[in-house]
């Protein structure tokens, strides 16, 4: 016994999104307790969604593919053209997915990504495959740079991965890499801070002087403290805290011997601290700090008009 059967079949149906024709057209069969999807084409003013598959209480086999020529059809102030395939597998209970992208000339409002390309494998089991790479070409606002380029690759599994981020602007670089995995109700993440790496050509080269431990969770975010250390021993910054949505969060911070020269180049000496703060769930905020100055100089330049040019610039120490 093959349970019931049945067919739909949809030629079209037409009508409008956002002003832009919309047409649909699809062809199912239930075969017994599965859903066969044969075919499903959806179009929306230049863009396509095609999809077929089968859908069972014991096992997921979908594909898809969409094209998308005029993203601002689907979301206002969109632009440029998106190309995704993927397909889901697994079982309802369990599904993993893989997909592919590659986007061109990507903008929302006056936010734009010259290109991005990225990969994903994913699923909810703890054995199941994690695997990410991201990665876009210079993202712009308006007329301004804020990003030469963006990279973000995760390896390993659901319950045991490393992600590694690294941001490039023009003269600053930032490195992150994260390692550990999801719980087992897939609510939560734990795992440590193993690697942040800050290259600046203002403000010099800072990294993690060791790992520190990290969570995350819809609810809680827990960092252990994380110290970052100036090339050149020339300073160091530390700091540590909790976030609770329900509940008081804390925070503490260290400075020891940062330079004031490189931050503020007309003030020489070091500072040293500390401090700590609590924000309490009903906003309240307190905070107590010491901070201490070493000895140093601050350089003032006088320019003025004197009788002499040869003296018309003077220094003052």
């Amino acid at each position: 016994d093959r349970g019931a059967m049945a067919e739909l079949s949809v030629n079209r149906v037409s009508g409008t999104l956002a002003g832009y024709p919309l047409n649909l057209a699809a062809r199912a069969r239930l075969l017994g307790d599965a859903v066969q999807l044969d075919s499903l084409d959806l179009v929306a003013g230049g863009n396509r969604l095609n999809a077929s598959g089968q859908v069972s209480p014991d096992a997921l086999a979908l594909s898809w593919d969409l094209k998308a020529a005029a993203p601002g059809v689907l979301l206002p102030g969109a632009s440029g053209t998106l190309a995704a395939s993927g397909s889901v597998g697994g079982s309802p209970e369990s599904p993993r997915v893989v997909a592919q992208l590659a986007g061109d000339s990507l903008g929302l409002d006056e936010l734009r990504v010259e290109t991005v390309n990225g990969t994903l494998e994913a699923g909810l089991a703890a054995e199941d495959p994690l695997t990410i790479d991201l990665r876009t070409g210079p993202v712009h606002q308006g007329d301004r740079e804020m990003l030469a380029s963006l990279r973000l690759q995760t390896s390993g599994t659901s319950a045991r991965h490393r992600l590694d981020l690294e941001l490039a602007a023009a003269d600053d670089e930032l490195r992150a890499g994260l390692e550990g995995g999801l719980a087992a109700g897939l609510d939560a993440w734990q795992g440590q801070l193993v690697q942040l790496a800050a290259i600046s050509g203002e403000y010099g080269h800072w990294r993690l002087a060791e790992p520190a431990a990290l969570s995350l969770s819809a609810t809680a975010a827990t960092l252990g403290n994380s110290c970052l250390q100036a090339e050149g021993d020339a300073g160091r910054v530390c700091l540590a805290g909790d976030w609770h949505q329900a509940g008081d969060s804390r925070l503490t911070a260290s400075l020891g011997g940062i330079p004031l020269e490189q931050w503020v180049p007309a003030v020489t000496g070091a500072i040293d601290g500390e401090l700590a703060a609590t924000l309490g769930s009903d906003g309240a905020l307190f905070a107590d700090g010491a901070f201490r100055l070493a000895p140093g100089q601050v350089n003032v330049c006088l320019l003025y008009t004197s009788p002499s040019p040869r003296d018309s610039l003077h220094n003052l120490v």
